[in-house]
């Protein structure tokens, strides 16, 4: 199963992404790690699980649209993440 940074976080990815699996590996991992544990796990359930909002807001006892809310917040983070990195390379 592969998750695809370039889908659900608008960021390149470098080639084809099944021929760079440990390197889109160690980036999902590196963008992920400022996240608190909750961010994660949803991100883990929602894109790599395809859990809907429901379902993964009944295992932590919220709903549907607060799991998306949670969701976007923790994806922004990362994009940020990104960018600002992207910027301190170039």
């Amino acid at each position: 199963r592969y998750i695809n940074l370039g889908s659900w976080l608008d960021i390149p990815c470098y080639g084809k992404f099944e021929n760079n699996d440990f390197e889109m590996q160690d980036q999902i991992q590196y963008l992920m790690k400022p996240l608190s544990q909750r961010e994660q796990e949803i991100i883990l359930q929602r894109y790599w699980d395809r859990r809907t909002y429901r379902e993964i807001g009944k295992e932590f006892g919220i709903t549907g649209e607060r799991i998306r809310i949670i969701l976007m917040q923790a994806i922004k983070k990362m994009r940020l993440l990104w960018e600002y990195e992207s910027q301190a390379v170039a």
